[in-house]
């Protein structure tokens, strides 16, 4: 973990990621790809931290290495090697089976929760989650979502197949979700 001090008291954002291993981040794309997408928002470095968890002794090495070129730029920057919660029997090419998603989703919910509780700062006031392979987001998205008030918040991610586009998180709720009306502004899901 680097860190350094600056102005971060007010709407500090900890931006997440949790991913397995090289692969991870897509073909042709590494972790460098992902620091070039995040420093692409429109939002202030200073106010950005950025913490990584793997499952790979190479790419924690990697990201180490890495840090060093990008904490001027931000407050600070965590690596997480952990690989002690995976499941036997997922690899890259089963891990869509439906079969093997109930494991899966446990395993990645645990890993996310100890990279959380093990990086969040008391000044963090928003959290943003990116998966390894996203390849863009808008520039603008974290500072609308910053600014808009609400605890929580999921924007819709895509994948566009053969020119189609696609609603690609299909993970991101189970159950019936609660939709809040209009005029409601005492609403909790």
């Amino acid at each position: 973990m680097l860190t350094k001090h600056g102005d971060r008291d007010k709407d500090s954002v900890l931006i997440m990621c949790v991913f397995n291993d090289a692969e991870s981040w897509g073909r042709g794309r590494s972790m460098k790809d992902f620091f070039k997408l995040i420093g692409s928002f429109d939002y202030p470095k200073a106010k950005v931290s950025i913490a990584l968890l793997t499952s790979s002794m190479t790419e924690f090495a990697k990201a180490k290495v890495l840090f060093g070129s990008y904490i001027a730029q931000y407050p600070r920057l965590s690596v997480i090697f952990r690989n002690d919660f995976s499941p036997g029997g997922l690899t890259r090419a089963n891990r869509h089976d439906h079969s093997l998603q109930a494991s899966r989703r446990r395993m990645l919910a645990r890993y996310r929760n100890y990279a959380l509780l093990s990086t969040m700062e008391s000044w963090h006031q928003h959290v943003v989650w990116v998966d390894a392979d996203i390849t863009a987001i808008p520039s603008g998205l974290v500072l609308k979502m910053v600014q808009s008030g609400r605890d929580i918040l999921e924007p819709m991610c895509v994948r566009n197949i053969r020119g189609k586009w696609f609603n690609y998180d299909s993970n991101a709720w189970v159950g019936q979700r609660k939709v809040r009306s209009a005029n409601d502004k005492d609403f909790v899901p």
